[in-house]
């Protein structure tokens, strides 16, 4: 039966940071990321950064960003717009963008170590006792016993008691008061707070290939919001990540022109109604969970098939997601009957725009934009939009939950409760990931060792004691 994995996530300056990487990923990432080329150090200070020239700079995580223009995607050097015909895709061709990670790609050991001696973190009390004659049976756990116990925690938003939390298969099987339950291995985290791992709603594991690194350092689970056709084909483990695949744009439209020009767009001649049906079709035959639409920048779908791709793509069970920054676009979002905002809008918005978003979902994405859209998502909140918390993840860097989506979610009204159902429960429950984001008998063991409770003080999500991954 395979073991659970404690990890702490390792600060790497190197190319072992990603799941794998060929040749020319390294190329690749060496131009677009240049702290990965660097030192442990230069990794550890662009940890939490973004990488467009609009984003909030390192050096003082709390300042806000003052965006001067719309997203542009997650941030590359613009090397020059190709031409219509290399920018159109070929969905049926091999993507030419960035190779996905591989089965050559190294094991968990290259980013994470195992927990066993201190480290320079708030290091969980770890101590093992072993009860394998109470608890294990020829070689199976007995009735009422389990493979690793974990003594007198308390589960971060369900009260102060301490509790016994067991895990077997690499899923919680019981949970009862502390010094009930039996278990072969059994670590004590008296005065230590558990969480479920962390659901990131706005994800680029094409473009920056670090899933690997991102659940190590407390991530499980992400919703890839534009992708060449290879990510369907990709292994993200031990993420479970859903996907979008393509945007569906029209001709030259956003963002084949720039940062997603290798297969990150689906092309649709602008007023073709059928072309923009077909390519929901196509997305959808591939794997997509959701259909991506972009709404700013370029040349756009008409309305009409704006209306059609919705449409077609909540008939066959997929929800909407758009890319939409301003009042104008929100508001056309709301109308054609998009389901949820990829990013906060960075304009301030009518008061009859946040209204017909109040019973949809926003994700949040403050740490790429930060400024204005704090307060639009304030206002989005108290309208009853549904928050997700999402990061922008390859246009931001931070290898686990981000402490400034963090402090940003807070400036914008969310107490630690709120700010802890956005990055698990609620997300889990939005994308049907029923295995997550909660913890209890039946789901999956993948959960944050913090020394304080998050309730209170939600920044001790971005900073776990120990990451614990079924």
């Amino acid at each position: 039966m395979k073991p659970l994995k404690s990890v702490f996530l390792v600060s790497v300056g190197s190319c072992a940071l990603f799941a794998a990487c060929t040749a020319p990923e390294v190329a690749r990432v060496s131009a677009n990321y240049p702290f990965v080329a660097g030192t442990t150090a230069d990794a550890a200070s662009a940890a939490d950064t973004t990488l467009s020239d609009s984003a909030v700079s390192g050096a003082d995580a709390t300042q806000e960003s003052d965006v001067t223009a719309p997203d542009a995607g997650p941030a590359v050097p613009d090397t020059g717009a190709p031409d219509a015909s290399t920018a159109a895709m070929d969905i049926g061709a091999p993507d030419a963008g960035p190779a996905a990670p591989d089965a050559g790609a190294p094991d968990a050991s290259t980013v994470a170590m195992d927990i066993g001696a201190s480290d320079a973190g708030p290091a969980a009390t770890d101590t093992e006792t072993s009860d394998a004659s109470a608890a294990v049976v020829d070689g199976d756990v007995a009735p009422g016993g389990c493979e690793t116990l974990y003594r007198g925690a308390r589960i971060a938003g369900a009260g102060d008691a301490p509790t016994d939390v067991c895990v077997t298969g690499g899923l919680f099987t019981a949970i009862g008061p502390a010094g009930t339950l039996v278990g072969a291995v059994v670590k004590d985290v008296t005065d230590r707070w558990l969480a479920p791992a962390v659901i990131d709603s706005h994800v680029h594991l094409v473009y920056y290939p670090a899933a690997e690194a991102l659940a190590a350092g407390g991530v499980i689970a992400g919703i890839d919001q534009a992708a060449p056709p290879s990510f369907f084909s990709t292994d993200f483990a031990p993420m479970t990540v859903l996907g979008s695949g393509p945007m569906i744009t029209a001709t030259l439209g956003y963002p084949t022109q720039g940062w997603g020009s290798d297969g990150y767009g689906l092309e649709v001649p602008v007023g073709d109604v059928p072309a923009a049906i077909a390519a929901v079709d196509t997305v959808v035959s591939l794997g997509a969970a959701l259909i991506k639409v972009p709404l700013e920048q370029g040349p756009k779908l008409t309305d009409e098939q704006l209306v059609a791709v919705v449409t077609r793509a909540h008939a066959l069970g997929r929800k909407v997601s758009v890319h939409a920054l301003s009042e104008e676009t929100a508001e056309k979002a709301a109308l054609i009957g998009a389901d949820i905002l990829a990013h906060t809008p960075v304009e301030p918005l009518s008061d009859a725009t946040v209204a017909a978003w109040g019973s949809r979902a926003v994700v949040s994405t403050l740490s790429a934009f930060g400024g204005a859209a704090v307060t639009q998502l304030a206002r989005l909140r108290t309208a009853g939009a549904r928050v997700l918390y999402g990061t922008d993840f390859g246009n931001t860097t931070a290898l686990g939950p981000s402490a400034l989506e963090i402090s940003r979610l807070t400036q914008a009204g969310l107490d630690g409760a709120a700010i802890l159902e956005a990055m698990t429960s609620a997300p889990a429950d939005y994308w049907g990931l029923s295995d997550l984001g909660t913890i209890g008998p039946g789901k999956r063991a993948a959960f944050l060792v913090l020394a304080q409770d998050p309730v209170l003080e939600p920044a001790v999500l971005a900073n776990p004691a120990e990451v614990v991954l079924p």
